[in-house]
């Protein structure tokens, strides 16, 4: 032991450490399962791996290779930590995470005003899903602590293509979507993108049902290489039997007989419509500077059902 007032030093040296390289997997048919991307609507240009917030996109190839066809049916299994509550026949996203319901935006614009927020959107509208894990008050003054996120709708890309989809299930489920990408004039400054969907099932509940009407038209106007204006607008009408299938009993879970149902014939089914449009202004200063101004409105109506 040395005198009382003497002084320990401690020198730490590096060893010889060793770095991972990066790995990459790839598919055999070049499907492009990542991003390192976000949109503009999170006002952030930065590589994901970059940031210091928790993001995590959704691309449309997962979209369609997993069969989603809205937000609430698979898509969030991509996330980590993300839950879904959902027990209202797909009228609102439900979507939680650490601790709270996270808010719902769509181009970036808050739609958490709504009741329960909007109705799902089909998958036939979205490009990619981007979600927020933490505060995104990055993005606007308001939002949720425990995160949000925001729906990236399908614009104009400058080429031409043409797609349709069908899917069939169960319960008579069947589901057709189109998909049309193009111009309207030669010099390729007038794009539009129109994409519609059509749904039709029944459910595991008797006397429940599920109808669905999709038209979402899109045009873009290119003024010049850094100026464009956008104009978009969705509708989506729904019918359906019972505003949730659930029901409870005090006997205990499993007591009720499989095809036990609250539904009535006599009473009408429920509609709703949901209506959206987005009218967009962007332009590019330069390759680090962009302004984008975005008008937006939101109109939802629900009708409950009546005694026929």
């Amino acid at each position: 032991m040395g005198p009382a007032n003497s002084v320990l030093r401690i020198a730490l040296m590096a060893d010889a450490a060793t770095t991972l390289a990066e790995a990459t997997v790839t598919s055999k048919y070049y499907r492009q399962y990542t991003t390192q991307t976000i949109s503009s609507a999170l006002r952030l240009q930065t590589p994901l791996l970059q940031l210091s917030q928790d993001i995590q996109s959704v691309g449309p190839e997962v979209i369609f290779d997993q069969g989603s066809f809205n937000t609430t049916e698979s898509v969030t299994r991509n996330v980590s930590g993300v839950i879904r509550n959902e027990i209202s026949n797909n009228l609102g996203p439900n979507l939680y995470m650490r601790g709270g319901q996270i808010a719902s935006l769509r181009n970036g614009v808050d739609l958490t005003p709504y009741y329960r927020g909007p109705v799902p959107d089909d998958a036939a509208i979205i490009e990619q899903i981007e979600f927020v894990k933490g505060p995104s008050l990055f993005m606007n003054n308001i939002g949720d602590p425990a995160g949000s996120f925001n729906i990236v709708t399908k614009q104009p890309t400058g080429g031409s293509r043409y797609s349709a989809t069908a899917m069939l299930g169960g319960y008579n489920f069947y589901r057709l979507a189109a998909d049309l990408d193009g111009k309207l004039d030669k010099p390729g400054r007038l794009l539009y993108r129109f994409n519609t969907m059509a749904l039709s099932t029944k459910s595991f509940v008797p006397g429940d049902y599920n109808r669905r009407l999709l038209v979402a038209p899109v045009l873009k106007y290119q003024i010049s290489d850094r100026t464009a204006v956008t104009a978009e607008y969705s509708f989506q009408t729904f019918t359906y039997g019972l505003y949730s299938p659930i029901v409870m009993t005090p006997r205990g879970f499993g007591t009720l007989p499989h095809d036990f149902t609250i539904s009535e014939r006599s009473v009408g089914p429920i509609r709703a419509q949901n209506q959206s449009g987005f009218l967009t202004l962007s332009h590019q200063f330069n390759p680090h500077w962009q302004l984008t101004v975005r008008g937006a409105f939101c109109k939802r109506k629900v009708r409950a059902s009546t005694f026929g």
